[in-house]
């Protein structure tokens, strides 16, 4: 009997713990894909690429991932924070020609600290000449 209430104790706080895990996912994953909204813009004539970040986060920092035709990805961190309903211009390290393609993965702001949030991530395809 006693093994049994042991046992029980144990798996009683395994499965509080884990279903505690997967709220928590899950309301991180809803922090990112509804309050999360910006939309990225390509200028070919000055080589800059906007965000306009139109959600109710503030971005604390993105990923903003080039793609090359060959398939190469050149990666730029962006630490500069960009305020909900705020837009701002980045410059590439290198001609926007040289890629086709850009993805940002945002960091946003929570009350608990920061999160990443890779399934927010946006991409938008391009060709400058």
């Amino acid at each position: 009997v006693a093994l049994a209430a042991i046992i029980m104790t144990w798996g009683t706080d395994f499965i509080r713990g884990a279903t505690q895990n997967v709220d928590d996912q899950q309301k991180r994953s809803l922090i990112c894909v509804n309050q999360l909204d910006y939309q990225i813009e390509i200028d070919c004539s000055t080589g800059k690429i906007a965000v306009d970040n139109r959600g109710q986060l503030d971005i604390l920092s993105m990923k903003l991932r080039l793609h090359k035709p060959t398939g190469e990805i050149d990666v730029q961190d962006i630490t500069t924070p960009l305020a909900a309903f705020a837009k701002s211009t980045y410059t590439v390290t290198n001609p926007l020609k040289s890629y086709n393609k850009v993805d940002i993965i945002p960091t946003v702001k929570t009350t608990d600290g920061s999160l990443v949030c890779a399934e927010a991530r946006r991409e938008r395809e391009f060709s400058c000449p």
